[in-house]
Order: C-alpha cells, then structure tokens, then sequence
C-alpha cells in the first residue's frame, strides 16, 4: 500500500486482494467507506498534518485486517525574503539575509552572510536551506539566492526546496548604499509549494501566483557564505 500526498488530501493505493469483492476505507477511527476500486483519495485534509489511514478486504466471509499507513500532507507557503546591512563582522560580512513566512517571525539560514563585493551579476550566491517546525515535523522551505545587478543594485529571489526552480518576488532589488544599518528590507511576497515528506519527489511543487506586497525596498536574491562569522 502506498500513500500519496497533496496539499489538502491523501490518495491510496493497494493492490487487489484474491478473492475480495470490495474494499473499505477510514481516516482514524472516523466513519468506514466501501468501494470497488484499489484506490481512494481522503480530501478536505488540514495542511502539514499527519493522518492515520487505513483499508481492508472484504467478502462475504468477512474482513480482513486493517493494514495502516501514516502519512503527512503537504502545504502552501507564502513570505518574503529579507535582507540586512549590519556592522562588519570580524571577517568582513555586512550583509545577512532571511525569509520571514506570512504570520511567522523572521528565519535567518545557519549560513547567511556575504561581502557586497562578492555579488555579481554572473553568479548567484545561495543560502543554507531554510527550516521551521511546524506540527511537530521539519519543514525545508527553500534556500534565498541572491547576486549583484547593474547600477550597485542587489536582486533577492527564493528557491523552493519543493521544485528548486527559483522565484522571483516583483519587488526584489536593493541598493547596498541607500540600506539603512542594522533594518531588515522585505520582499514583495512569493507563494509556492512545500512537498509532503510522505513523498517528498512525489511532488510537483508548482510555483503558485506571486502577489505584490511593497517592501521598504528592491531586493533581489543572496546566499549565505558563512556559518560562524
């Protein structure tokens, strides 16, 4: 039996059983349902949540035993990604970069310092994957990339880990001199697909619709080049 998640629903597979005539299915201990088929799909399922899922053969002898699966469900992530210009640190970093989910507090990656000099616009720098727990499990959100873009500028993006084909909020470009020290800079808003870790290849992670939320600033994509500055 194999277990297949999306965002808000949970599809099974089972392969069919000698001499059933029909199969029954539940979420938890909640209601049986009976069908004909080797697959169901238990929709309208809260994201990031672990479920409980079962299904048994059935003929006109009886039931088989419930042959159970957990498995987790995917989510939606929306946020901004954030950057920083601070005091050099003793090895020369003045820029740290973040991701701050909608609702959540501002996460900054393990590695996510650079040197403005080290940005250029034939290379993108890309930070150590961005994490939260969320219903006791990790989920890996994705990594901030950012380069240096023409007229002194930084571009800012994000990487979902879900497909890592990179984001690019509408608002995403900074100008190093103008960064007000020690104040965190904000993207416009990007959305996009956090896969289930019941099956994290399993899915697509497809870049939902970015919306346009000013920011105290053009950002634009950056990485982390230092864990212990």
């Amino acid at each position: 039996m194999t277990a297949t998640a999306a965002e808000a629903s949970i599809t099974l597979q089972w392969s069919a059983v000698a001499g059933a005539t029909a199969y029954e299915v539940r979420r938890g201990s909640g209601t049986v349902v009976r069908l004909r088929g080797t697959s169901h799909t238990f929709g309208g399922l809260d994201q990031w949540t672990l479920y409980t899922l079962s299904v048994r053969a059935v003929n006109a002898g009886g039931a088989s035993r419930w042959a159970v699966v957990s498995a987790r469900t995917g989510a939606v992530v929306s946020g901004q990604v954030a950057a920083l210009r601070m005091a050099p640190t003793r090895t020369g970093y003045t820029l740290s970069f973040g991701f701050r989910p909608s609702g959540g507090s501002l996460i900054r990656p393990t590695l996510r310092f650079v040197r403005p000099n080290e940005l250029s616009p034939s290379q993108w720098l890309n930070s150590s994957t961005v994490t939260r727990s969320v219903n006791g499990a990790a989920q890996n959100l994705g990594k901030v990339s950012a380069r240096g873009a023409a007229g002194g500028r930084i571009e800012v993006t994000f990487i979902p880990a879900a497909t890592g084909a990179r984001v690019e909020p509408r608002n995403r470009f900074v100008r190093y001199d103008t960064m007000t020290l020690n104040r965190w800079l904000y993207s416009s808003t990007v959305t996009f697909n956090v896969a289930s870790p019941t099956n994290p290849a399993g899915r697509s992670g497809a870049v939902r619709a970015q919306s346009d939320e000013g920011l105290a600033g053009a950002l634009a994509p950056g990485e982390v080049v230092c864990d212990v500055c």
